[in-house]
């Protein structure tokens, strides 16, 4: 064990991301998982687990306000991340997930201890992702339609969105919990109309004069069906305003044979803003809201061991749906998002994307996009 805990905090000790190359990244990635399977092929492996997910994206954009998808690629290997599990004993387990973004940035998204009192009653401490939405707490590309993460929950509720904190989780037949206290997100000038996203303090030396609660209740109306609700209560840090940041959602997922089916809606308050944009130059809303719906069809159901899934889904998102006096509102940022697409499943855990977006908003300046995805999970 000793040996395992040396050769992960060495190997993480030395990824100094920005004076590396993404060849020395990907090698120390790969002598990393090296020495974990060679202290699994020692016997070690009785408690070790790891895992991981991936995703790589090609999007096209239009420019300006032509009617046709145009504008320049871009080709991203937009995450690829590596789970280390290990089982102390029955009750005491560890639970970290590593992050490369965009093939050059490396994050911790999750990083906690959990003891299991039982089934219906674990306590964790450390590193944890805030249970909102259906996103942020599975958001593996296995586990959606669509190349791309939703707009909703991207920037309202801003997955992957993690804090520093602790509380309990459980679990029943029908029914999930959550119950956490965490570090409160913070106050951010860069992109202020475009939500809360630039916020996260992403664990990383995070300010905790100010903290929030978070608790979510899902529960499991047949097998194949599952409604659940999240409220998140607290305030801003890094500002001298006193602002009060509440988020809920409610949400729901079903599938019935073929058919697979997920909505969301979201809303989001800020209290103060008057004085948190004078403060800041920023230019918060008081108010931001949004909501999906979404359908797919496996119309190989029954017929293979392929998942071929046509899916659509619209959504709507104002970041500005209030404003206080003396703030500009953003008719940009008020915006309707249609994607149609495919995804295709030869196993549950790789995935192949294809999907296009048509996507208006109140200042008539949106702009269309069309994805390519491969993603998998192991």
């Amino acid at each position: 064990m000793l040996k395992l805990i040396f050769a992960v905090v060495v190997t993480l000790g030395s990824l100094q991301l920005h004076a590396q190359t993404n060849e020395e990244l990907n090698a120390k990635i790969n002598a990393l998982a090296d020495q974990i399977e060679g202290m699994k092929s020692q016997g070690m492996s009785s408690k070790l687990s790891i895992g991981g997910y991936g995703e790589i994206v090609y999007s096209k954009s239009e420019e300006g306000e032509k009617e046709t998808v145009g504008g320049d690629p871009v080709f991203d290997n937009k995450r690829f991340i590596l789970y280390v599990g290990y089982e102390f004993s029955p009750k005491w387990k560890l639970v970290s997930e590593i992050e490369v973004e965009h093939a050059n940035e490396i994050y911790m998204e999750q990083a906690y201890l959990e003891y299991a009192q039982s089934d219906k009653l674990y306590y964790r401490v450390g590193t944890l992702l805030i249970p909102m939405g259906h996103l942020n707490m599975l958001h593996e590309p296995t586990t959606f339609l669509g190349a791309q993460r939703t707009q909703v929950e991207s920037r309202i509720i801003p997955s992957t969105w993690r804090e520093n904190g602790a509380g309990v989780y459980g679990k029943g037949e029908k029914f999930d919990y959550y119950f956490y206290y965490v570090t409160g997100l913070k106050a951010n000038a860069a992109d202020s109309n475009e939500g809360v996203r630039k916020g996260r303090q992403k664990a990383s030396k995070a300010a905790a004069r100010e903290g929030a609660f978070v608790a979510r209740f899902d529960y499991k109306v047949k097998s194949n069906i599952e409604v659940g609700a999240s409220v998140y209560s607290g305030k801003l840090n890094g500002t001298d305003s006193d602002v009060a940041h509440n988020v809920y959602d409610i949400h729901y997922k079903g599938q019935f044979g073929a058919l697979y089916t997920r909505a969301l809606y979201t809303e989001l308050t800020l209290s103060n803003t008057e004085d948190l944009n004078a403060e800041l130059t920023a230019n918060y809303a008081e108010k931001m809201n949004g909501y999906y719906v979404e359908v797919g069809y496996d119309v190989m159901h029954g017929k293979s061991e392929w998942k071929v899934i046509p899916f659509v889904r619209y959504e709507a998102i104002n970041t500005h749906a209030e404003v206080a006096d003396g703030t500009t509102e953003d008719e940009s940022v008020n915006e309707l998002h249609t994607t149609f697409g495919v995804t295709l499943k030869p196993l549950e855990n790789i995935a192949l994307k294809a999907d296009y977006t048509k996507s208006t908003n109140e200042a008539e300046t949106g702009t269309d996009s069309w994805n390519l995805g491969v993603g998998w999970n192991f």
